[in-house]
């Protein structure tokens, strides 16, 4: 991992190097509470969608960037509570994503993965709650670069235990344990149809 990537990313969509454009920055808790309330007051229910396990390159970085926090605090544990990522495996040629990231794809073979994804579950309810319950988690699902876990160790553990037949169900797999998450915290479950109904000419067939 380049030492950049411990404390910033490049900019996407043409946003530029600054900070003051539309692509660029974040919300805050407390912005994201204003949001709320401005469209409350207008009668207009906002759906967040928190988009995995495509489109979560910044997401990947940065529990890598936490891992190595951790890690240098000789605190193994909390390192590896929310990876999203096999350590011992880079992106390899051919797993880009339509953004050209190699790592663009959150690791369904992971426990830590679905640690990750209860956190931000529970922290987007949590900020809704006396403002505009949310109803609604939207978890996106679209353009996953499926190649991606071909060679994880921990997909490919998954399928040796049999808990998965081929690597073809692990977005199946993937939408099935999020939607369970989703339901235990009493919420919908939304995403984008490929999330849902895959193109099977995107789907790669595991190599033995």
């Amino acid at each position: 991992m380049n030492k950049s990537d411990m404390s910033s990313l490049l900019p996407l969509l043409g946003s530029g190097p600054g900070f003051d454009t539309s692509g660029s920055g974040y919300y805050t808790v407390e912005e994201y509470r204003q949001i709320l309330v401005y469209a409350k007051e207008r009668h207009i229910e906002v759906i967040p969608e928190i988009d995995m396990p495509g489109h979560s390159h910044a997401a990947i970085k940065s529990m890598k960037a936490r891992h190595k926090k951790y890690m240098e605090l000789k605190d193994k544990k909390m390192a590896e509570e929310f990876l999203l990522s096999d350590l011992d495996q880079e992106g390899k040629l051919g797993s880009h994503s339509v953004q050209m990231f190699a790592d663009n794809a959150m690791n369904p073979g992971l426990d830590s993965t679905y640690r990750f994804v209860e956190k931000v579950v529970k922290e987007v309810k949590k900020m809704h709650e006396d403002i505009s319950p949310l109803h609604i988690f939207h978890f996106g699902g679209d353009e996953v670069p499926y190649e991606a876990w071909e060679e994880s160790p921990a997909c490919l553990s998954l399928i040796n235990s049999k808990q998965v037949i081929a690597m073809e169900q692990f977005m199946e797999y993937f939408v099935t344990r999020v939607a369970d998450i989703v339901a235990m915290n009493g919420l919908d479950v939304g995403a984008w149809q490929d999330g849902v109904i895959p193109d099977e000419n995107d789907l790669v067939p595991i190599k033995r």
